[in-house]
């Protein structure tokens, strides 16, 4: 008797979660913030001394920021949602903007480095493009979504225990960038990542591009992700 309550509690408990509309789901709402204390503490050595021009502009780009996420974000996740039906838990998060040196952005907590988006840090070189700092954010934050949602280890993930963590925790990342932008039909999109990842610094993103465009193809992690929710 206990067993078949329990069934009967899972199985209504599935079809709550798969009566929510698609409509229902969104991204956590991004309050964007500078943070000095932030900077403070990262610029702590010689080579990451902190020009105050770029914070200043970090500061006055802030509303600029907001915009180009608000505008980008509900077409990035609304696409997510659509086709995978899962959602965030949270519903709010701080988007730290950093412009300190020679650092990387994180998804936990969340800080974005805005450095390369800022004529004062690049000089002569041209700034990165509003798709690509959308891109920066989709990045992260699809850092979490996938933390949230997808049970780990996965099969593909044992497969390649081999490679660095940084590696392997970009698989499926990687994999849903790729296939979120062809199926928004964003060539442009699938043009810059495919340069930005294959051409990084870091050899353990060029590795994990590597594996998810040319060895298995992004269509197979994308596959173990759907098989990691109630509703294949």
């Amino acid at each position: 008797m206990k067993y078949l309550i329990l069934v009967i509690s899972f199985l209504f408990i599935s079809s709550s979660y798969a009566q929510v509309p698609t409509k229902q789901l969104s991204a956590p709402e991004l309050f964007f913030e500078y943070s000095w204390l932030y900077d403070s503490n990262c610029s702590n050595t010689p080579d990451r001394k902190i020009d105050p021009l770029w914070a200043n502009e970090a500061k006055t780009r802030t509303s600029d920021f907001i915009h180009i996420w608000n505008q980008s974000g509900p077409i990035l996740f609304g696409k997510v949602f659509e086709i995978f039906e899962m959602g965030f838990r949270r519903k709010e998060l701080t988007a730290t903007l950093s412009v300190c040196p020679k650092t990387p952005s994180y998804s936990n907590p969340l800080v974005l480095n805005v450095t390369r988006y800022l004529k004062s840090y690049m000089g002569e070189e041209p700034v990165r493009s509003d798709d690509s700092f959308a891109d920066l954010v989709f990045h992260e934050l699809l850092h979490t979504w996938i933390v949230e949602n997808v049970d780990w280890p996965t099969p593909l993930l044992q497969k390649y225990i081999g490679e660095e963590p940084v590696t392997r925790n970009h698989l499926h990342l990687m994999a849903m960038q790729k296939f979120i932008y062809t199926k928004l039909n964003r060539e442009d999109l699938l043009k810059m990542i495919d340069i930005q990842y294959s051409h990084s610094f870091s050899q353990a993103y060029v590795r994990a591009w590597e594996i998810v465009s040319k060895v298995e193809g992004h269509e197979a992690f994308i596959s173990e992700i759907k098989k990691n929710h109630y509703f294949p």
